[in-house]
This record gives structure tokens, C-alpha cells and sequence, in this order.
């Protein structure tokens, strides 16, 4: 009765996305989807890979915290290595 990965990814997302707001797509890097919403005035963006390569992005902000999609806290950097697995990224106000 140990909840697999699918269940613990689904479970992570929908914390995440719990009480944001659509903003549009995040569409300035080659190679890579995401989108954007926000929650409680601050950005939050989902980004993962649409080729299955890694790509690694440079962001113009600094973000607050970033998520792995089981909502493992990954490194806080301008840089980051998007994947075919989603990220979660939160910035400040």
C-alpha cells in the first residue's frame, strides 16, 4: 500500500497548482514548455522539456524556491536544467 511515483507526482502537482491563477505560456527558451500562474501575488512557473534533452535556462530573477515534480526542493539558482520531468519554480513578490 506504498503510493508509486505516478500517485506521488500527481499528488505534488496539485499542491502545487492549488489556489493559482493562469498566467500565459512561458515561451523564451528553445526546447522548452511551460507556463505561468500566480499565487498570492507571487510568479509561479512550470517548465519542462518538449524534446526529452536537457536544457539548462538562464533566468532573469533569482527564484524564491524550485521544486523537482515530487516536490523534492532542488537547488535555488538563475540556472537551471529543465528535463522531460516537470519543475515547479516560485518567485518572490
Amino acid at each position: 500500500m506504498k503510493p508509486n511515483e505516478a500517485y506521488q507526482a500527481f499528488k505534488n502537482s496539485a499542491a502545487q497548482l492549488n489556489k493559482v491563477g493562469y498566467i500565459g505560456q512561458v515561451a523564451k527558451y528553445d526546447g522548452v514548455r511551460g507556463y505561468a500562474f500566480e499565487r498570492a501575488g507571487a510568479p509561479l512557473w512550470v517548465l519542462w522539456s518538449l524534446d526529452g534533452a536537457e536544457h539548462t535556462v538562464k533566468l532573469d530573477d533569482s527564484p524564491r524556491s524550485v521544486t523537482d515534480v515530487f516536490g523534492t526542493s532542488l537547488d535555488v539558482s538563475q540556472d537551471l536544467t529543465v528535463t522531460v520531468a516537470p519543475i515547479y519554480v516560485e518567485f518572490s513578490k
